[in-house]
């Protein structure tokens, strides 16, 4: 075990830059992290998972060992590029009810579709409306100037008639009771 943590830290340090090859320092994390979720090591594989920058297998086990914290720091350290492992966390957070931080993943990503989704399931009607009219008048604008944009459209009108739908139907509750 004192051989593994300072495996670790050696690959912590040769991941920051210190000094070596990056690519065999994130080949010597991933087999790390490997190991440390075969012995069933959770927290020590996630971490090493981001060291190797597999980015997938660390968002999917915080996802599965629920750590909040964790999977927001991982969610703000990755890019534009890394939309799956952003739309994973998206996903981790909205499924525990985190809107804040299922808020802060989707508006990375630029998904307003997800993040109107989320406010649908977690029955924020105000933020949902908000959304779908901001997202409707920026339609309007951008259609105006360029045509496009039909598909990003329809999703958004669809979600506003879920939303409307949902507020019919809990206001059909409220009154039969």
């Amino acid at each position: 075990l004192r051989q593994f943590d300072e495996a670790k830290a050696w690959a912590a340090e040769h991941a920051a830059g210190a000094s070596g090859d990056g690519g065999a320092v994130r080949e010597f994390a991933r087999r790390q992290a490997e190991w440390a979720e075969e012995v069933s090591d959770y927290a020590a594989a996630a971490d090493m998972y981001v060291q190797a920058r597999r980015w997938d297998k660390a968002v999917a086990l915080l996802g599965e060992t629920g750590d909040r914290d964790k999977l927001a720091e991982v969610m703000r350290a990755l890019g534009e590029g890394d939309a799956e492992a952003l739309r994973a966390c998206a996903g981790h957070f909205a499924r525990w009810g985190d809107v804040a931080r299922a808020r802060e993943a989707y508006g990375k990503l630029g998904d307003h579709v997800g993040l109107l989704d989320v406010f649908v399931q977690c029955e924020q009607w105000d933020d949902a409306f908000a959304i779908a009219l901001e997202q409707l008048h920026n339609y309007a604008r951008r259609g105006k100037r360029t045509g496009d944009g039909r598909a990003s459209f329809a999703s958004i009108v669809l979600s506003l008639f879920r939303v409307l739908a949902m507020e019919a139907w809990m206001e059909g509750l409220q009154t039969s009771s």
